[in-house]
């Protein structure tokens, strides 16, 4: 990028926070005016006092309108009908999220209606944005062919969930998506891809305009339109910055860079289906509810959350730089698997498991000691 591309990115990303700021605080003056109110129930929800939501509203508000001023101010053209039309897909997908998210705020919905709703909402993206036709891991080729849409629909609908479930921590959805998108502009840097940078860093400047709100104590939430949206957008950027202009999708990266709400998400599953309870059911056993459990507090919880996020995030620039993927995984086997062996959080999922896997093979040895009602006949 050339001094003048960095200097209007940099007045976009100062444009980004203010707006964020600006439309965080009419959301917290609108919101309880629309009954738009998270209330404690000293159940799931421990925070001390109703709480107005809309903040994702304002996140993604704030970022319509810094592409707009991008394209039509600036003129760098992210809303070219005639180009590559990714931007324009991405920003009406995430629309489409985050007005289910508002209705799911206001009107609660049932699990698997609102998961009907989120593939609903990714088949115009899969099919006419950005669509997966190949898996590359570490070098292994696999061809999705007619599962292409299918496949990039799951892997849309697996982030959107990903961060909607770790949305229970003041901040912590909030800052995941900037360091998941802060390490998307990064692989976007290295591939030349200046719209896609753009777009990651407004992202962030409108994430970080609205975290001074939402920070340990928050004064406004995401709710689900802010979750679901961001989700969408992570999920989105890690396919653009991933996907080779035949549509080779190279996973490892991105899932190292969502990694941690990954495996949150996949321990809740593991969880809830071992313990007979099903897999929309909410519970307090997320990373969050553990480490806090472990006797941190919410803002040392968040830090901790943070920080794994960052370290994933270095190694996957590290290994984009180097052209190493095994750089990346072996970070994140190491970063996850020190929340195992310090005991914060998936040992109990794994407990879980082995329980399962020792009843498992008691069962079947039970079967073959078992005698054969015919063995008398042999005499």
């Amino acid at each position: 990028m050339d001094g003048l591309l960095i200097g209007k990115t940099m007045v976009l990303g100062g444009i980004a926070v203010g707006g964020a700021t600006l439309l965080t605080c009419c959301a917290r003056w609108i919101a309880p005016r629309l009954g738009f109110v998270d209330s404690p129930d000293g159940r799931r929800k421990l925070h001390r006092q109703p709480t107005p939501l809309l903040g994702g509203v304002a996140v993604f508000l704030g970022l319509v309108l810094t592409v707009f001023c991008a394209s039509f101010v600036c003129g760098l053209n992210l809303l070219d009908p005639t180009g590559d039309r990714f931007i324009i897909w991405s920003l009406a997908t995430a629309s489409i999220f985050c007005l289910i998210g508002v209705y799911d705020d206001r009107c609660p919905l049932r699990p698997r209606t609102k998961f009907l709703l989120q593939v609903l909402a990714c088949i115009p993206f899969a099919m006419w944005g950005r669509t997966a036709t190949e898996i590359d891991f570490l070098g292994i080729q696999i061809s999705l062919g007619m599962w292409s849409v299918p496949f990039t629909m799951l892997w849309l609908v697996a982030c959107v969930n990903a961060f909607n479930l770790l949305d229970g921590l003041d901040g912590q959805a909030t800052g995941l998506g900037i360091v998941s998108c802060l390490a998307f502009a990064g692989l976007a840097v290295l591939r030349g891809d200046f719209q896609t940078v753009l777009l990651a860093l407004l992202v962030v400047g409108n994430l970080l305009g609205f975290l001074w709100y939402n920070k340990p104590p928050a004064r406004i939430f995401l709710g689900d339109a802010g979750s679901l949206t961001i989700g969408f957008l992570a999920g989105s950027l890690a396919l653009e910055t991933s996907l080779s202009p035949a549509g080779q999708f190279s996973i490892v990266l991105p899932c190292v860079a969502l990694a941690i709400p990954l495996f949150d998400t996949c321990m809740a599953i593991v969880r809830r289906k071992l313990k007979g309870r099903g897999i929309g059911e909410a519970d307090r056993e997320h990373i969050h509810h553990c480490l806090q459990d472990q006797g941190f507090s919410r803002v040392q919880s968040l830090l901790i959350v943070l920080v794994c996020g960052l370290v994933l995030a270095g190694f996957v620039l590290g290994s984009a730089t180097l052209q190493n993927e095994s750089l990346a995984l072996t970070g994140s086997a190491l970063t996850l698997g020190a929340l195992l062996a310090f005991r914060l959080f998936g040992h109990r999922e794994v407990a879980l498991v082995v329980l399962r896997l020792q009843e498992l093979r008691a069962r079947l040895q039970s079967l073959r000691r078992r005698p054969n009602p015919l063995e008398w006949l042999a005499f």
